[in-house]
């Protein structure tokens, strides 16, 4: 799909997402990220653009990407590989075929096994994650849901190796727009993207980004729950409303 199609796609969408209410009061921080973010993206001219403002922690809030791999930059990354590949014994990177998207932020990217790979110190944050769910599984399916994805790394890593994977984001409206360019951007074209609610979205199982009031709203039962860093970012209500939805609705977390 062509950038200025998904930008106008993810525009649609998050219009029609900023309208759901919300479950719970965000904290403080949150609040002014939000602002930010809605403020931000009736300016982005493509998806790209989009993705490399939200790959700024100081713009998004999301996770903590290095915007300048410098010398001791590249030195942690390579180190995060190290104790990756340590901790998930047998796992090899080189040959994993995992690596950092062509979209993403130029700068935040270093290049590993000659200068052949493009790797992030996020892409190994999330690799951890990834691993710690999937390592010695032998599912042939798998349905996740992901409490605050931000912009889809994680998502990313479970749809690129598993494309039989039923991965759904819950997120606020304005996160979920970022989701929508980075996953359309990153993913293969033929994976199959919907928002909650959208009557125009295909209706087979890949990714779906839902709002928490959309989210809550669906009956589907998850093998797995995810919260990357988000839980302690909640106000108490609200990590009781994702720990309740949890309780019901993921077999594991």
């Amino acid at each position: 799909m062509e950038d200025a199609k998904i930008l106008e796609l993810a525009k649609q969408h998050y219009k029609s997402g900023s309208a759901d209410p919300l479950p719970f009061l965000l904290t403080d921080l949150w609040q002014r990220n939000r602002a930010k973010m809605a403020e931000a993206i009736p300016k982005f001219t493509s998806a790209q653009e989009a993705v490399h403002w939200a790959q700024r922690n100081k713009n998004s809030g999301f996770d903590h990407r290095y915007e300048e791999v410098r010398e001791n930059e590249r030195n942690v990354i390579v180190q995060k590989k190290e104790l990756l590949e340590e901790r998930f014994h047998g796992f090899d990177f080189n040959s994993s075929g995992f690596r950092e998207p062509d979209c993403s932020l130029p700068s935040s990217v270093h290049h590993l096994v000659g200068g052949t790979v493009p790797v992030s110190n996020i892409l190994f944050w999330h690799l951890n994650q990834y691993l710690a769910i999937t390592w010695g599984m032998r599912a042939s399916s798998m349905a996740v849901v992901e409490v605050g994805g931000g912009y889809g790394g994680l998502a990313r890593l479970f749809l690129a190796k598993s494309p039989w994977c039923f991965y759904s984001i819950a997120d606020i409206p304005e996160s979920l727009f970022f989701a929508e360019c980075y996953l359309r951007l990153s993913l293969p074209p033929s994976t199959p993207i919907a928002y909650a609610g959208c009557r125009r979205c295909p209706a087979i199982r890949a990714v779906k980004l839902s709002t928490p009031h959309r989210l809550t709203s669906s009956s589907v039962t998850y093998d797995v729950a995810v919260a990357a860093a988000s839980l302690q970012e909640m106000e108490q209500e609200a990590v009781r409303h994702w720990l309740t939805f949890i309780s019901y609705w993921a077999r594991s977390f």
